[in-house]
C-alpha cells in the first residue's frame, strides 16, 4: 500500500462498530522516522491493533535502498515461495540462475520503460521456448560497482535481466541457442549491430542459495540519483518483477503452498552460518502475513482476518506521529511492522447506556 493512495475499506466505523460482527481492528500506518501519516485500518473481526511503516520503496533510498533494510525484507519475504516452488518442482530439484546482459556499446538504448520491457517480455518467452514454463525476473540497473582509476563507481548505467526458473543442466549447444537469439533481440531493439553477448546460468541445488538468489534479485542497484534523475523520472512507475506460469486461482495457490512448505521446513532447519543470514521461521511467517495485510492473533487462532485500511467520517486519514504512538507498542515485528495494544474506544457497556434513563430525559417520554 501506498502513501496517498486512495483508500475505500467500503464500511464506515461507526457502521463496523455497530454491526453483530463488528470490524474492530485498528491499524496505524506510518512513514518515515518522524510519521506523518498514519492511517487506521479495520480488521474484519475482533480488537487486534497493529502498525506499519510506510516507505518510498525507492531504490535510491538512503533508507529503502539498503541491503536487508525493511523495504527489502518485504521485498523477498512477498517472492521467497515462488523462489523454493521453482528450486522444489524439477527433476533434479535445484534452481537455475541467468543474467542477460546489455551489452555496453548500446545500453543508451535501454534507458526506458518500453525498452526495458520490450526486452523481458522477449526474454520470457525466449526461455518458454527452452521448457523454462514457470519463472519469474527482474531488472538490476546498475552492477555491484566498476573499478575506475583505481576507485569504485557505482554509478555506471549496467542494466541486466535476472531470470530464476526451474533448474536444470543446459549443453552447451543450448547455450549457444539462447545466446544468439538475445544478440538478435538486441539488435532488433537497439536498431545497431551487437557482435558478442554475455548471458550467465548457474544451477544451484542447496535450499540456502536459493534463499540467497532470493534476497539478491530483490535488492536495489540504483543507489545513486544525483546525475541519474532522468533515467529516473523515464523509469517512473516501471513494472520491474514479472512472474511467468504459475497460474491463477487454485493452481497458483497449490504451486505456491507447496514453496511454502519446502521454505518452512528448510527455516526450522537451518543451522550455523546459513541461520545468521535467514529468518526465524516464526520471524518469516509474521513477516509475510503483514505484507500480505492479514491478521497475525487471528491467524494463531486459526482464522484467516485480512486487514482494512479505515477512514474517518470525512473520509481522512487520522495523523499520529511515532513518538505518539510508541506507548502502544506491545512487540516490533521484522520488516517494520509492530503489534499494538487495544484502544478501548467506550468502556461502558451500550446496555448500561439504553438502561440510564436520565440520559433520556427532555428528549423521548420515559413513562
Amino acid at each position: 500500500m501506498r502513501a496517498g493512495g486512495s483508500l475505500n475499506p467500503g464500511v464506515s466505523y461507526g457502521e463496523a462498530r455497530a454491526g453483530a460482527k463488528a470490524l474492530a481492528l485498528v491499524s496505524l500506518l506510518f512513514t518515515g522516522e518522524t510519521s506523518k501519516e498514519p492511517l487506521f485500518s479495520l480488521c474484519a473481526k475482533y480488537l487486534h491493533d497493529f502498525a506499519k511503516r510506510l516507505f518510498c520503496g525507492r531504490e535510491w533510498c538512503k533508507r529503502c535502498g539498503l541491503d536487508e533494510s525493511d523495504m527489502h525484507k518485504r521485498r523477498y519475504a512477498r517472492l521467497m515461495d515462488k523462489v523454493f516452488y521453482l528450486g522444489d518442482i524439477g527433476k533434479n530439484h535445484g534452481l537455475g540462475y541467468f543474467v542477460f546482459t546489455i551489452p555496453s556499446q548500446i545500453r543508451e538504448k535501454f534507458r526506458s520503460k518500453g525498452k526495458l520491457s520490450r526486452a523481458g517480455r522477449a526474454v520470457r518467452e525466449l526461455l518458454k521456448s527452452h521448457d523454462f514454463d514457470v519463472g519469474l525476473s527482474r531488472w538490476h540497473y546498475f552492477g555491484d560497482g566498476e573499478i575506475t582509476e583505481g576507485e569504485l563507481d557505482a554509478g555506471v548505467y549496467h542494466p541486466h535481466l535476472n531470470c530464476l526458473v526451474v533448474g536444470r543442466w543446459i549443453p552447451e549447444k543450448e547455450m549457444r541457442v539462447i545466446k544468439e537469439a538475445w544478440r538478435r533481440l538486441l539488435e532488433l531493439v537497439s536498431g545497431e549491430s551487437v557482435d558478442v553477448v554475455d548471458v550467465h546460468y548457474q544451477y544451484f541445488k542447496s535450499q540456502s542459495q536459493w534463499w540467497h538468489k532470493g534476497v539478491y534479485v530483490t535488492r536495489s542497484t540504483f543507489k545513486r540519483l544525483e546525475g541519474h534523475e532522468g533515467l529516473a523520472e523515464r523509469l517512473f512507475g516501471f513494472r520491474n518483477l514479472c512472474y511467468w506460469g504459475f497460474g491463477q486461482g487454485e493452481k497458483r495457490e497449490a504451486k505456491l503452498k507447496r514453496g511454502r512448505v519446502v521454505l518452512g521446513l528448510w527455516l526450522d532447519d537451518v543451522k550455523g552460518k546459513e541461520k545468521e543470514e535467514a529468518m526465524t521461521r516464526k520471524e518469516f511467517d509474521e513477516l509475510v502475513s503483514m505484507s500480505h495485510m492479514k491478521c497475525l492473533k487471528c491467524m494463531e487462532q486459526g482464522e484467516l482476518v485480512g486487514i482494512i485500511t479505515y477512514q474517518d467520517f470525512n473520509g481522512c486519514r487520522k495523523v499520529e506521529d511515532l513518538e505518539t504512538l510508541r506507548p502502544r507498542i506491545e512487540r516490533e515485528l521484522s520488516g517494520g511492522f509492530y503489534v499494538l495494544s487495544t484502544v478501548i474506544l467506550n468502556e461502558k457497556p451500550m446496555s448500561s447506556v439504553e438502561d440510564d434513563t436520565k440520559s433520556l430525559e427532555g428528549e423521548y417520554d420515559t413513562s
